[in-house]
């Protein structure tokens, strides 16, 4: 054998058992009840921890180390059942055969990043995509200024700038039956409640949210307040409702696993893959999805994308759906 292949093979073998525990670890302790917000962070990657188990497959099979098989199938299949989502919703692969009588609404949800300097990148994709229904977060009084271009095509509007990372803007073409501004948590982060009247007398509930990221401990208790409290709102909910937003978590951290569980939601899922990442937006494939859109069963989902990158650190979720 070759010394430079050896010495790679040598390497590797002295490797595989950080490889192995080091998967082991960070699968395990998000589980356990210790409360900690950096054990919780590590929760969100579970998909690298499949990832680094099938990568370490790979090395135990090429140098005969069989002993990790069991421990590196056992990662792997803890976190695949970690994430598996228990109800998801997935684009209807037949609709366009269907005859709905009831019209289809598009919608984009974007994180524009407040400090985005691509600004016309980001309104360029808006227009060229023209949904029916636009929310946006990390909306400043500079953005609003530059998205006056987007008030004549869409002539409705729910507009909270804030200069701190957590303002938002709505522009649609149905009018509102009425709109609110929800604060859900101590440091009075917004979420945005709109009711839309389609032409057919039917109503839906939308909820843009955005908590604040799980950095630190008050920030992630914040973040859990956040989606607690979301989910007493929802409570005695009638209408169809679709709640779509940055969560700053992972579809299937336990926040979110409640909210999903407590009102027969459903994560809906992008056609092209199960878990497609949405940030950062610069490692595609690599990031972690924290742009949502978890919707109830009287929901059709038609279409369901992550749209390009735009300049933002997030990258769009791009929907179309109607009503059953």
């Amino acid at each position: 054998m070759p010394n430079g292949l050896l010495g790679r093979k040598t390497g590797i073998r002295y490797v595989m058992p950080l490889i192995a525990w080091g998967g082991f670890i960070f699968s395990i302790l998000p589980l356990l009840p210790f409360d900690f917000w950096m054990l919780a962070l590590a929760d969100h990657f579970r998909m690298h921890y499949v990832l680094l188990a099938a990568l370490a497959l790979i090395f135990s099979l090429w140098l005969k180390q069989f002993r990790y098989v069991f421990g590196i199938f056992f990662i792997a299949g803890l976190n695949l059942y970690v994430m598996s989502p228990w109800d998801w919703a997935r684009p209807s692969l037949n609709h366009k055969h269907d005859g709905f009588s009831v019209p289809s609404l598009s919608l984009i949800w974007l994180n524009v990043q407040s400090d985005n300097e691509a600004k016309q990148k980001v309104i360029d994709y808006l227009l060229d995509k023209n949904a029916d229904l636009i929310l946006l977060s990390e909306v400043n009084d500079q953005w609003i200024q530059s998205m006056e271009v987007l008030n004549k095509r869409w002539p409705y509007q729910i507009l909270h700038p804030r200069e701190d990372n957590f303002g938002m803007a709505v522009f649609s073409r149905f009018e509102f039956d009425s709109h609110t501004r929800l604060k859900l948590e101590a440091f009075e982060v917004p979420a945005v409640e709109m009711i839309l009247r389609f032409r057919d007398g039917k109503t839906l509930d939308v909820l843009a949210v955005h908590p604040v990221p799980p950095i630190g401990k008050n920030y992630t208790q914040s973040r859990d307040n956040y989606l607690a409290n979301l989910s007493r709102h929802l409570h005695g909910q009638k209408k169809p409702c679709i709640v779509i937003g940055d969560f700053n978590a992972t579809p299937w951290h336990p926040p979110v696993r409640r909210l999903l569980n407590q009102h027969q939601l459903m994560y809906a899922l992008p056609g092209s893959s199960m878990f497609p990442s949405t940030w950062p937006s610069a490692l595609p494939g690599m990031g972690i999805p924290i742009d949502l859109c978890l919707v109830d069963r009287s929901i059709r989902l038609l279409d369901h994308q992550v749209g390009p990158r735009v300049g933002s650190d997030h990258r769009p979720l791009e929907l179309q759906f109607t009503l059953e």
